[in-house]
């Protein structure tokens, strides 16, 4: 298992001599037996130290010990997460013959942990083969997750291209013909307050057209790596339906606009717009062919949370539905026309902002529920 590696830099975090030398000796031991391994190690005796050289060393792999001098129970283990990239492999040590301690510091971020008194070469071997394929399972998971969101994204400005196009296209006539009733105007000696009135609707329509191009270039950029910053729900929601109102005009579907809060959020707002597009584009493709259909936006504040109602005139009756809206690739949509993506990512995006996305179930109609922290107004741009 080991030998498909070249190199490997192993960090030990323990406080007891007897416990760092038996570590030593076991690696030696996992070193004759794969001499082609260039094993490099370091110790630290106390999560003070371990914190420096984790900061300004490259690790492959750490090896925790639950108890140390300036660190007890997952102390230690939540400190080195916060320095360490996601899914970083981390092993946990434990004097503790009970495992309902180190199961909690799997749930916590850890990639294994290793009992004390069963440390030999085959289980440290087995550990650390463990740990590192763990480790990168999960970042290709999340890369995946990150590709598939942007394929959804891209998916979704594919469905909407002829309603923009319109959105777009529609203004452009009012201005050429606006500026034909302009030059006649001036041709005719007409007064100042006729040309004043046609270059005012002119300049009011190139605003339009200037919104919709500025939202769909932000909604097309990559967003994963933008850093939390402050900015208002309404913001966010008139970006969102600058790209996807045209679609519901055209459609003969009634978007109603109720109560918005002027919250500030702490957010990705790129990625907050993705999945409000996302359930109105769900809304409108599921009642499109309804008569008198009707999509609702709506929110409130409760507990510090903003909290978005997207409703529409549709329901879901069939309960396995219900159950399955927000795995992976389960649509309901017609072969070719979904990805079976949009509702698990957009539950990921909200829940990464410590939020929540559900399907309420005390509604008569279809009505999914976005909860989010919101932040009080602040000087501060980013976070």
């Amino acid at each position: 298992m080991l030998s498909t590696l070249d190199s490997l830099n192993v960090f030990l975090v323990e406080d007891s001599p007897e416990d760092v030398l038996f570590f030593k000796r076991t690696l030696k031991h996992l070193r004759e037996k794969h001499p082609e391994i260039n094993f490099e190690f370091q110790h630290s005796n106390c999560l003070k130290d371990a914190l420096v050289k984790v900061a300004n060393t490259s690790f492959d792999i750490i090896f925790l010990d639950l108890s140390l001098p300036d660190s007890q129970k997952f102390l230690g283990l939540e400190k080195l997460k916060e320095q360490l990239e996601d899914h970083f492999p981390i092993v946990v040590l434990t004097g503790d013959e009970n495992d309902s301690l180190a199961l909690e510091a799997l749930n916590r971020g850890a990639q294994d942990y290793l009992k004390k008194s069963e440390m030999n070469a085959y289980n440290l071997s087995r550990s650390l083969m463990y740990s590192l394929e763990r480790s990168k399972a999960a970042k290709e998971l999340e890369e995946l997750r990150v590709h598939q969101a942007k394929t959804l994204k891209m998916a979704t400005l594919g469905e909407m291209s002829g309603s923009i196009a319109h959105e777009i296209n529609n203004p452009l006539a009012i201005i050429l013909g606006y500026t034909d009733i302009l030059l006649a105007d001036i041709e005719e000696g007409v007064d100042s307050d006729r040309l004043k009135n046609s270059v005012e609707k002119i300049e009011e329509t190139t605003v339009r057209i200037s919104k919709i191009i500025k939202s769909l270039k932000s909604y097309s950029r990559r967003s994963e790596q933008d850093p939390m910053s402050q900015i208002a729900f309404p913001e966010i929601l008139e970006d969102t339906l600058n790209l996807c109102i045209e679609r519901f005009k055209t459609s003969k579907i009634e978007l109603k606009i109720q109560h918005i809060e002027p919250a500030h959020l702490l957010c990705r707002d790129i990625q907050i717009s993705q999945v409000l597009l996302n359930l109105l584009n769900n809304a409108h493709d599921a009642v499109k062919k309804n008569d008198k259909a009707w999509v609702s936006i709506d929110s409130s504040i409760v507990d510090d949370k903003l909290k978005v109602l997207i409703q529409d005139s549709g329901s879901i009756k069939d309960e396995s539905v219900r159950r399955k809206l927000f795995s992976p690739f389960f649509t309901t949509k017609p072969k070719g026309e979904g990805t079976g993506l949009g509702m698990s990512i957009s539950k990921s995006i909200i829940e990464n902002h410590g939020g929540s996305l559900m399907l309420l179930d005390n509604s008569k109609n279809t009505c999914f529920e976005i909860s989010i922290p919101i932040v009080a107004v602040s000087n501060e741009k980013s976070a």
